[in-house]
């Protein structure tokens, strides 16, 4: 009868839908997959209210699988430490629907961790309210330890200008000045902002310029005495300057490092 012509119809469209359903879920699977690849990162789809409904990479990098890391789960994979700030920001992210973006330690499957940046992103439909968020995890570990033993290497060279016995000055390739230590403003009694023009002899000034500007156009290094204001007494006192330029992996000229040693008794 018509009946059964009418229910065969609606479950052929039922089977269709189906169908239909199952194939946009696998092409959106191959999607993140793809993503994942083509960004050497974990790409993840979390619902409306920030719980992972999938992470392509996660399992190949923490170890876990899905039924440990979907939901909330994957928490337990962040560093102690991390977690909490972690899962604190990632709440507030999904309570006022803005873009989060955070950096914390995520465990790997031997155990070690690695630091990684995570950012994520809501998905809005036409009325302006979440549907979910999409997101990445990539591992910066590298270029995180990278900088931090360039950190401390600049503390350690900063620390030890500050303690030679002598007057210790950096410039760039222009010939700005960029630092100098503490011993130069204890004897001149200048701020950071002030010229070293300000407290050489006036007699001096015109040839430690000339003399400043061949080294930077030369490359080669500088030497020349000159006289400085002792901030004390006001006695222009001698000095021997002396500049060597730091070039970079290009051979470009990068900075200058110099110094100013008294030499008024020898003089």
């Amino acid at each position: 009868g018509q009946g059964d012509v009418l229910g065969v119809a609606v479950m052929i469209q039922d089977v269709t839908l189906r169908q239909q359903s199952n194939e946009a879920i696998r092409a959106s699977e191959a999607r993140l997959r793809s993503l994942a690849l083509a960004s050497a990162a974990i790409v993840w789809i979390s619902d409306h209210a920030g719980k992972l409904v999938d992470a392509q990479g996660w399992q190949e990098f923490t170890g876990q699988v899905p039924a440990d890391y979907l939901g909330l789960g994957w928490l337990t994979a962040v560093h102690v430490e991390d977690r909490q700030r972690l899962d604190r920001d990632w709440r507030v992210a999904c309570t006022i629907g803005e873009p989060m973006s955070a950096t914390y330690r995520l465990r790997m499957t031997d155990g070690r961790y690695r630091m990684v940046v995570g950012q994520g992103i809501p998905i809005r439909d036409e009325t302006g309210r979440i549907t979910e968020w999409i997101g990445t995890v990539r591992d910066i570990d590298d270029q995180y330890r990278l900088e931090r033993d360039l950190r401390e290497r600049e503390r350690e060279r900063d620390a030890l200008l500050e303690n030679v016995p002598h007057m210790v000055w950096i410039a760039n390739a222009d010939g700005e000045i960029v630092f100098s230590n503490r011993r130069w403003y204890d004897y001149t009694g200048l701020r950071p902002q002030d010229h070293w023009k300000c407290v050489t002899h006036p007699a001096d000034i015109e040839r430690a310029e000339s003399l400043w500007c061949k080294a930077l156009s030369s490359g080669e290094p500088l030497v020349l005495e000159k006289r400085f204001r002792r901030a004390s007494d006001g006695e222009y006192r001698w000095h021997l300057v002396q500049g060597v330029p730091i070039r970079n992996a290009d051979g470009r000229i990068d900075r200058w490092y110099g110094s100013s040693i008294d030499i008024e008794d020898q003089k």
